[in-house]
């Protein structure tokens, strides 16, 4: 999220100074420059994004929420090698008792949502 509004605002700022200076070659050759370099590490940290666990950073589920397993623990099915992740369902109004969320994932890194195991 931070990510995206780091590269609008980036992009914003190149195009209303070419807006600005339209009539200069140099300037347009550096936006064109610019663009592709924006949009290259867009796309490099988008896949980075899906196959890496970063430390302290939220993880995101293959539905495009935020993984919302407190106090959570990993399991490994030891028949299909998929490993599926429990805990708490919390949210800010709800001082307890949200259920269990369960997640499943094939590597570690990209989970599926699955709902609630206990509510």
């Amino acid at each position: 999220m931070y990510g995206e509004a780091l590269w609008l605002d980036e992009m914003q700022y190149i195009s209303k100074t070419a807006a600005a200076r339209q009539d200069d070659p140099s300037v347009t050759a550096l936006l064109m420059a610019a663009r592709t370099t924006i949009r290259a590490l867009a796309l490099l940290a988008s896949l980075t994004q899906a196959k890496w666990i970063v430390p302290g950073a939220r993880w995101i589920d293959t539905k495009g929420d935020v993984v919302n397993a407190h106090a959570g623990c990993v399991t490994k099915d030891p028949e299909t090698g998929k490993f599926f992740f429990f805990g708490e369902y919390k949210t800010e109004d709800q001082p307890e008792g949200g259920g269990v969320s369960v997640y499943s994932s094939d590597d570690l890194a990209t989970w599926e949502p699955h709902g609630k195991a206990l509510c």
